[in-house]
């Protein structure tokens, strides 16, 4: 990715296998966000080639995302819904067959069964967080990108994040 006469990105290449837990790690401003994004079907590349699951991000832009899960860094959840409500809404635009039991499914992975009926808005941190996390796992994606997952967590909240996340596995 470039942005004028500078590479956000340059010269990187990997593949991720099914069921594996994947750690992007670098320096501020290295392009870690800016290659998830592209990935995610957020961002165009300026060249090369991005494929998910054999499409390619460009091309096959919908496809993909319906494929991918991607939770920011900051969290994009409507503060004034109710967290079912808001699940709700979510797994209608991706068209989930089985609504009701993919949210039940995504609460339960993430704790928040009994915050369900919940302002998002009067959540903790931590808890917007998870319900962060059940939002971007509602349609079932067969990869999940999570960036900065734990930034700005507390130890106990954060070793929730990623038992959350290993349990995805």
């Amino acid at each position: 990715k470039q942005y004028e006469a500078h590479y956000a990105v340059y010269d990187l290449s990997f593949s991720i296998g099914f069921n594996q837990i994947f750690g992007f790690i670098g320096p501020n401003g290295a392009g870690k966000t800016t290659t998830l994004k592209i990935i995610a079907g957020m961002l165009n590349s300026s060249e090369g080639q991005c494929m998910v699951e054999g499409l390619d991000v460009i091309h096959d832009r919908l496809k993909v995302k319906q494929q991918v899960g991607y939770l920011p860094e900051e969290d994009f959840l409507y503060g004034e819904m109710k967290l079912y409500d808001h699940l709700y809404y979510i797994a209608e635009l991706y068209d989930v067959a089985d609504i009701p039991a993919a949210i039940e499914h995504v609460l339960e992975v993430t704790d928040l069964i009994e915050l369900k009926d919940q302002v998002i808005k009067t959540m903790s941190k931590g808890q917007r967080r998870r319900a962060a996390i059940a939002k971007t796992l509602v349609h079932d994606p067969s990869l999940v990108i999570l960036d900065e997952l734990t930034s700005g967590l507390d130890p106990i909240s954060s070793r929730k994040m990623v038992r959350t996340v290993q349990s995805l596995k």
